[in-house]
């Protein structure tokens, strides 16, 4: 799988400054890129328009990857041991409509599984549905020295055998401003 200007499956395209999402598609192969090593540090990754999960025009080859909406859903953008994001993640105040994930097992689950040293900003999410084991957020699960700038989210639903966060889980040495959150379920055994 290739996205545009951010590489193929396995290497990150370093002659590029800026990356462009433009599809779902788009999104599912910077997330390969990620959980593959790399970390796109100083790197713009840029949401060109809005994206619906559910919405044949946001793929590409318009039809709807039924697996990213059912069974596991998305694969979180990195891994919270060991494969950070450290790029800028300029969401351009568009939306990721319908972003699904369903990893019970699995620990540190988000949209972003772990951003260090990055920045995440003027991004909105609508109708996400995530469940994890423990430290499950909607945006990012755990973010050191990282800024988060603008986000807005609308109707979430997280749900943790343990732990969880409604944007963040975890922060250190962090910044985290201008945040909305309408409409939130939020359903846990351990902390919130």
């Amino acid at each position: 799988m290739y996205c545009r200007n951010c590489g193929n499956e396995l290497k990150e395209d370093l002659t590029e400054e800026i990356c462009y999402i433009r599809s779902v598609e788009d999104l599912v192969a910077f997330s390969k890129l990620v959980d593959n090593g790399n970390t796109f540090k100083n790197k713009i990754i840029e949401l060109v328009n809005s994206l619906n999960f559910n919405m044949k025009r946001s793929y590409v080859s318009r039809k709807v990857d039924e697996t990213l909406i059912s069974g596991e859903g998305f694969n979180p953008i990195g891994e919270a041991s060991s494969k950070y994001f450290e790029g800028t993640f300029e969401g351009d105040n568009n939306t990721i409509r319908g972003l699904y994930i369903n990893m019970p097992e699995t620990s540190y689950i988000a949209l972003f599984s772990s951003v260090n040293n990055g920045i995440i900003q003027n991004l909105n999410l609508e109708d996400v549905n995530v469940t994890g084991y423990d430290s499950v957020s909607a945006l990012t699960s755990s973010i050191v020295s990282s800024k988060i700038i603008n986000i807005n989210i609308n109707n979430l639903v997280l749900n943790s055998s343990n732990n969880l966060g409604g944007l963040v889980y975890s922060s250190k040495a962090s910044n985290i401003e201008k945040i909305q959150i309408n409409n939130a379920i939020l359903k846990s055994y351990g902390r919130f």
